[in-house]
This record gives structure tokens, C-alpha cells and sequence, in this order.
């Protein structure tokens, strides 16, 4: 399955919004970002007058976010429902690249597994070193 990148900072935060606008299908994953040096803004101006969310370049400021993966079928439809905005690539920081510590059950389950296969020492302490973020 070919799936695309989203990164939504407006109305498309409300995930059933989203959902609505792919075909209500979901999003395959859902990650916490930021866009760093743009600046959230209203002016993106509208036919009736009113102002829609934007995001504009702007050093030393970020945008919160949430980075959808998306089925690529849905691309051409959702982009239907945001006339008027331009598509960049962007490079964007997840919560997830950040190293969580596991419950003391899972990391057990992880190690009687890798022992049961005979992961190599080396790597089993590498793995409980992750989990202790050292």
C-alpha cells in the first residue's frame, strides 16, 4: 500500500474531520509533530471574508501538529477539501523520535524472547540500555 505524510495544524486536528474528508476511512497512524521556524497564523483569506488557518515561515517559531500516514487513494480527495492552500515538503519533529520508557513487564517479554533465540549479550544490553535511557 502506497500511503503519504500529512501534517495538520487546523481543522483537520479533529481526527473524525479528517476522517470525513478521506471517505471516512482513518489514517493508518497518528504521530504528535512540529513544524519548526513557521508560525501558525489566520490569513489565509477567504471568499467570505473570513480568515482560515495558515502557516508561515518565521525563524525561531514552531507549529504544533499531528502527522497523519494516510492511504495514497485518499491523497487527490482530502487535497480537494483545502482549495486554495500550496503543498511544501516539510521536515517535521515527532513526539515519537523521543525514547519512552516500556513498562518493566514488556521489556522482560522482549529479553526472554531475544534470550530464547540467542540475541547476542551485546545486543540484549543494548536493548536495556534503551529502556533506561542511558
Amino acid at each position: 500500500m502506497n500511503t503519504f505524510n500529512y501534517f495538520s495544524y487546523a481543522s483537520n486536528l479533529k481526527e473524525s474531520l479528517l476522517a470525513e474528508r478521506i471517505g471516512n476511512d482513518h489514517p493508518i497512524s497518528v504521530n504528535i509533530g512540529r513544524l519548526n521556524d513557521y508560525q501558525f497564523r489566520f490569513n489565509h483569506k477567504q471568499i467570505d471574508g473570513y480568515r482560515r488557518a495558515n502557516i508561515v515561515p518565521m525563524k525561531g517559531s514552531s507549529v504544533n501538529g499531528l502527522v497523519y500516514v494516510i492511504n495514497e487513494k485518499h491523497k487527490d480527495y482530502l487535497l480537494k477539501t483545502e482549495p486554495g492552500y500550496k503543498i511544501i515538503e516539510v521536515n517535521i519533529e515527532l513526539d515519537c523520535d523521543h525514547n519512552f520508557l516500556p513498562s518493566n513487564e514488556y521489556l522482560q517479554t522482549i529479553i526472554n524472547g531475544a534470550k530464547d533465540h540467542h540475541f547476542s549479550k551485546d545486543y540484549i544490553d543494548y536493548i536495556i540500555s534503551i529502556a533506561n535511557n542511558k
